[in-house]
């Protein structure tokens, strides 16, 4: 959070946005109902709500920000050599062989 906290203009926002990014890795259900459950002691799902959608914070100062925190760890950094997977499980599949399909770790 600190490497995020200047593009919020208040206490509040920086607060929803670290219960956000919690929910999203610990809730089952990820809507921002699903999420405001998963704390005990916080405000109404509405503020959270508030805060994604009408709350003015800079969504592209944001993810500027992540991109630059990402190239700081030779895990995360830019490479040449990677992989991209695409998840077509929304795809028709018929049959009991389905073209493609195999462990990919």
């Amino acid at each position: 959070m600190l490497e995020f906290g200047d593009l919020f203009s208040c206490e509040p926002q920086r607060r929803h946005l670290g219960e956000y990014l919690t929910g999203l890795m610990i809730a089952e259900r990820k809507s921002v109902s699903g999420i405001n459950r998963e704390f005990a002691e916080t405000t109404d799902q509405s503020c959270l709500n508030r805060f994604l959608t009408g709350s003015n914070w800079d969504a592209a100062k944001l993810n500027e920000r992540r991109l630059e925190w990402l190239q700081k760890s030779p895990s995360t950094r830019y490479s040449s050599h990677g992989v991209i997977a695409i998840d077509d499980v929304l795809i028709d599949h018929e049959g009991q062989f389905i073209k493609d399909v195999g462990w990919y770790w």
